[in-house]
């Protein structure tokens, strides 16, 4: 029972940092542009980084994450004893809920390429979210 209470910590603690490692990602992301006219650079930038913006990182797909890492750990709680139904579902919801925000972020940056894409920008960076 020890063990899996000190595993399901360290995963999470381990998710939380891989996503606040992110930080510099998502709505903020400055994409790479190759030549061009970049006089509107700036204000361009700024207006698809507003869109991205609505992109929420609490969104439904990062409640459906939640949902089923929550669903996940109850069960890998269970199988270790009942008293551990509530801490591998919490630790579950956690590390479900880090894994959609990264999901999330990963989104926003995609769709911050795009917008300068579709406003004439030669981006040369990956233009597709993994």
């Amino acid at each position: 029972m020890k063990n899996f209470k000190s595993t399901i910590l360290l995963t999470a603690i381990c998710s939380s940092l891989l996503l606040s490692a992110c930080s510099n990602t998502g709505s903020a992301h400055r994409p790479i542009v190759d030549g061009g006219d970049l006089t509107h650079y700036e204000t361009d930038l700024s207006q698809c980084q507003s869109v991205a913006e609505q992109r929420g990182y609490i969104n439904a797909d990062t409640k459906t994450d939640m949902a089923i890492g929550a669903a996940a750990g109850a069960i890998a709680g269970a199988a270790d004893s009942g008293e551990d139904i509530i801490i591998g579902a919490v630790a579950g919801a956690a590390i479900g809920a880090a894994g959609g925000s990264y999901k999330a972020k990963d989104e926003q940056k995609f769709i911050v390429i795009k917008c300068m894409q579709n406003r004439g920008y030669n981006v040369v960076e990956a233009t597709s979210p993994r």
